[in-house]
């Protein structure tokens, strides 16, 4: 069994079902029980990013790369959030790190903490990023 498998899926469920708000209520408990694990603390920014809680899901972010730097949508999502209050920079850095992970991988491959999406689709985005942020990637 895969306690934090399965608590990731509970919470998506909720989400999907329910809402972002009772969603994040789930994804909170599920971290008090598996500190350690990284996805969670994702999907539980991902859920503050929806609240409009853009602080505390910088702060989540920052959490899940620390557990696992190499969890590329974490890298996307914090960059989507650094952006959005004006840090091009650092934002910058993470949508490079996205993309530079995404480049390591078979593009078809599932992302970890993605719900399906593949890595090609998110090297996209990540590049996509990079040109608004004015950075030639060509």
């Amino acid at each position: 069994p895969d306690p934090a498998g399965e608590a990731f899926a509970q919470v998506m469920v909720i989400a999907n079902g329910v809402g972002a708000f009772e969603a994040e209520v789930m994804a909170r408990a599920a971290i008090a029980r598996l500190p350690l694990d990284a996805p969670l603390h994702y999907l539980r920014a991902t859920l503050l990013v929806a609240l409009d809680r853009a602080g505390e899901a910088e702060r989540e972010s920052e959490r899940a790369l620390y557990l696992d730097p190499s969890l590329a949508v974490a890298h996307f999502l914090r960059g989507t959030i650094l952006r959005g209050r004006g840090a091009a920079g650092d934002a910058l850095r993470a949508f490079r790190n996205a993309r530079d992970l995404c480049a390591g991988r078979s593009p078809e491959e599932a992302l970890p903490a993605a719900s399906g999406e593949r890595v090609s689709a998110l090297h996209a985005a990540a590049t996509a990023e990079l040109e608004r942020l004015g950075v030639s990637v060509g």
